[in-house]
């Protein structure tokens, strides 16, 4: 098993091997240590993948403008892929960056962007 184990190149703890405790590491950085492995295997396929999302879906719409299906023009057939991080976000640490960021003149707008808070059309009245 050990042997199968080593050639899958899968970690033992994905794999419920390892379930020693791991000190007095948070959850996050805990799981970041044990998964380095496999977490620097799954950036890579994401490398990798990604780009190949993207020439296939340039070379989709490439193919849409041929047949007229679809008329786009080069610079439009360019698609970004955004992949979510596999570990949990400490949303604590993700606040206080964003105070820092606000503090250091950053745009509040901005801010909660990255945060996630959109802002509607005339902002917020408070009266409903």
């Amino acid at each position: 098993r050990e042997a199968m184990d080593k050639t899958s190149g899968v970690s033992p703890v994905v794999i419920g091997v390892v379930r020693e405790r791991l000190g007095q590491l948070s959850s996050e950085n805990a799981l970041r240590l044990t998964l380095t492995g496999i977490l620097s295997k799954t950036m890579k396929k994401r490398v990798a993948y990604g780009r190949g999302i993207e020439r296939a879906c340039r070379l989709v719409l490439g193919a849409l403008d041929v047949s007229g299906r679809l008329p786009t023009e080069e610079r439009d057939r360019g698609v970004r892929i955004e992949w979510s991080d596999p570990l949990p976000t400490d949303e604590r640490a993700r606040l206080s960056a964003a105070l820092m960021k606000r503090d250091l003149g950053v745009p509040t707008e901005r801010v909660l962007r990255e945060l996630g808070y959109e802002s509607g059309a005339g902002g917020a009245s408070g009266a409903d």
